[in-house]
């Protein structure tokens, strides 16, 4: 714990191939793959998630226990290969 929050670090195993998220992506972001994302009712198995606020250069705040809060206000997109695009910018009404 820091005065900003929880800070995760993950290290990956040995010999095992370094994940990359897409092109482009924003300063601060989640990467997420191979991983089990349940949002809302549904459950992406073994899935590939990335989660970003283009709306903030700097870096971001994710909330774990409100992501649906915040994820309802902007958008998500599956792709055709079943991977999850993120965006918690507001959706413009």
């Amino acid at each position: 714990m820091t005065d900003e929050g929880l800070v995760l670090k993950f290290k990956p195993d040995t010999g095992m191939p370094v994940a990359k998220p897409p092109v482009n992506t924003a300063k601060s972001y989640v990467w997420i793959e191979s991983g089990d994302v349940k949002m809302f009712n549904s459950l992406v198995t073994n899935a590939r998630t990335f989660i970003q606020d283009s709306s903030n250069p700097g870096a971001m705040k994710f909330d774990l226990y409100g992501y649906r809060r915040d994820v309802a206000k902007g958008t998500v997109r599956m792709g055709t290969d079943g991977a999850l695009d993120v965006d918690l910018a507001a959706r413009s009404q």
